[in-house]
């Protein structure tokens, strides 16, 4: 019965002779899939998440955050307090990381970098894809004491571990000031408009001028048409208090912190690459 109602949704297909058999949207919720969708989906269903969206309109008539009203403390405070919560989020986080690392990696030339730093890095797959393509390069990777642990997991098993120093920090009070290349891949939608100005501003204050800043996000569009990103907006409103932006939203963060919008890269997946330098 419940694959007859699965059916309809295109989740598998039925034969004449009553049979079932996965469909390619249903073989992305298999753990075998090139795009598994499926630490995504477990984690959508976790009680911790379901909690946070039921109050989604108690947030939208406070103004206050979902999670926090729901579970009395922040995300990120609820998270390093939880392991087996954490595990979920940061694998559910990895399905994003998978689809977009690659094609950061080609939108965006590195051939000249001497060190990437990574803010807030997470376990270290960018970095990891960025070093495996560009061995000129060296890279930092700065993430909460509990993340580096995994990070050095993640880039000794690539084979990385002599190119790369995890630092165990706070991004809102220090950031290392010895890249050429700094990186904040999907950090800033996380926080709201004053704690992503600070951010910023934090790593402008490491950059000297010839540096550079990435910023991967996804960007919501001007127009009223349909966008993963305009959802993933309502996730952010409901878990962490933060958002998605436009470009233009971006370029205003970035003139606050004392840095100015170069370019924006389009990758073939949601995510864009923006590039930016010190105003002065």
């Amino acid at each position: 019965r419940v694959l007859r109602a699965l059916a309809p949704a295109g989740v598998v297909a039925c034969d004449e002779a009553g049979r079932y058999a996965l469909t390619p949207i249903g073989a992305c919720l298999t753990r075998e899939a090139p795009a598994s969708l499926r630490d995504l989906v477990l984690m959508v269903g976790e009680d911790w998440h379901e909690q946070a969206w039921d109050r989604l309109d108690d947030a939208v008539r406070s103004g206050q955050n979902a999670f926090e009203i729901a579970h009395e403390e922040a995300f990120f405070e609820y998270m390093d307090r939880r392991p087996e919560a954490a595990a979920r989020f940061d694998a559910a986080m990895g399905t994003f990381a998978a689809l977009t690392h690659a094609a950061i990696v080609d939108a965006y030339d590195f051939t000249d970098a001497h060190v990437i730093v990574d803010v807030g890095g997470g376990n270290g797959t960018l970095l990891a894809a960025i070093l495996a393509r560009h061995p000129q390069a060296r890279g930092v990777l700065l993430e909460r004491p509990h993340v580096t642990d995994r990070a050095r997991a993640t880039l000794a098993q690539a084979g990385l571990q002599e190119r790369v120093a995890c630092v165990a920090g706070d991004f809102f009070t220090a950031v290392p000031d010895t890249g050429d290349i700094y990186i904040l891949a999907t950090v800033l939608h996380d926080w709201n408009d004053e704690h992503a100005i600070s951010i910023l501003r934090g790593i402008s204050a490491a950059m000297s001028p010839d540096d550079r800043l990435l910023i991967a996000e996804q960007l919501l569009p001007q127009t009223n048409t349909a966008s993963f990103s305009k959802l993933l907006d309502i996730e952010m409103l409901v878990l962490s208090g933060g958002r998605e932006r436009t470009a233009a939203q971006y370029d205003e963060l970035l003139q606050a912190a004392g840095l100015r919008v170069e370019r924006v890269i389009a990758t073939p997946t949601p995510t864009s690459v923006i590039e930016a330098t010190l105003a002065n």
